[in-house]
């Protein structure tokens, strides 16, 4: 059974945002990974961004970000492309968009990611699906990664992640209509 081994809110919720609505977000972040890491993933991690509660309809500003690791390799691979602003989460952050790393060993983009990732943590593949619906706004990231290549971008095992991570995105808007 798949868990959560760590959270990180990555900013502290603010007084605005309350206590509660921090839990609650934290309680989602946990729940998404948990599901998501039944996908064929050696790791997962989920970050959730929480729009400011007074901020403008479709376009706030975010306040804090929740972020929950899987299990150790997920955080050694967010937090190594954190230090070195490469790799496939920090690419898919920039350009809102889904990016798929089948094979790391072949990847060419992130020289520094890549070489740390295979060497420490044995990190063979990646995938990272933006949690947007429509061209509306980020609302955070799942990002799956494996140590073992074979399969992990086959068109099936995409399509799944992909499912999962629409369906998450649309659990998301449903939910924050009802908090409204």
């Amino acid at each position: 059974m798949w868990g959560v081994d760590q959270v990180l809110v990555v900013e502290p919720a603010r007084a605005t945002a309350g206590a509660g609505c921090a839990q609650r977000w934290v309680a989602t972040a946990e729940a998404i990974c948990a599901r998501a890491g039944r996908l064929g993933a050696a790791g997962v991690a989920v970050r959730l961004l929480l729009p400011d509660p007074g901020g403008p309809a479709g376009g706030a500003p975010v306040l804090d970000a929740v972020e929950v690791f899987g299990n150790l390799l997920a955080e050694q691979c967010e937090l190594l492309q954190a230090r070195v602003r490469q790799g496939p989460r920090v690419l898919a952050d920039r350009g809102r968009r889904a990016v798929l790393v089948a094979d790391l060993s072949r990847e060419e983009r992130w020289p520094v990611f890549r070489a740390t990732a295979a060497a420490r943590y044995g990190l063979a593949g990646a995938h990272v699906e933006p949690l947007t619906f429509r061209g509306g706004p980020t609302m955070g990231s799942i990002a799956w990664y494996t140590d073992r290549a074979a399969g992990f971008g086959s068109r099936l095992a995409v399509t799944r992640r992909r499912d999962h991570a629409a369906s998450v995105t649309v659990a998301l808007l449903h939910g924050a209509r009802r908090t409204r």
